[in-house]
């Protein structure tokens, strides 16, 4: 979706309006791809902190520290959204490269968060919620 060679190729076409309408397009597509991404962040940091009381050791400062990088994530998403905006897709692939590390760094986490809960302290949650 970022690929420079894309822009190359369209802006040696004859044709202008070509160019615009890729690059409308392209815009389009980078700024729903980063909404999806965020919105899917969202849910695995939801979860994550859903599954923090059932770890075997609960650690505040992790959370704490996932939380302000969640937030930071989030600033990061807009002031993408705003660059791609204002410059275009092709322009902010270092920016795109720390977002979508920034993400991979919240599924390790959920990642981790799984493999450190405590499946026993998960039952009666279960009970209480068919109750």
């Amino acid at each position: 979706m970022f690929a420079p060679e894309d822009m190359e190729f369209i802006s040696r076409q004859p044709a202008r309006e070509l160019t615009g309408a890729f690059l409308k397009e392209r815009k389009e597509l980078a700024i729903s791809s980063i909404r999806e991404t965020r919105q899917q962040i969202a849910l695995l940091v939801n979860l994550h902190f859903k599954l923090a009381s059932y770890t075997y050791e609960p650690s505040p400062k992790f959370e704490f520290t996932l939380f302000a990088n969640y937030l930071w994530f989030i600033v990061v998403c807009h002031f993408l959204i705003f660059s791609i905006r204002l410059r275009g897709p092709f322009e902010v692939g270092k920016m795109v490269d720390q977002t979508l590390a920034a993400a991979e760094q919240f599924c390790h986490a959920v990642s981790d968060r799984l493999e450190k809960t405590n499946p026993g302290r998960l039952s009666p949650a279960r009970q209480n919620q068919a109750a």
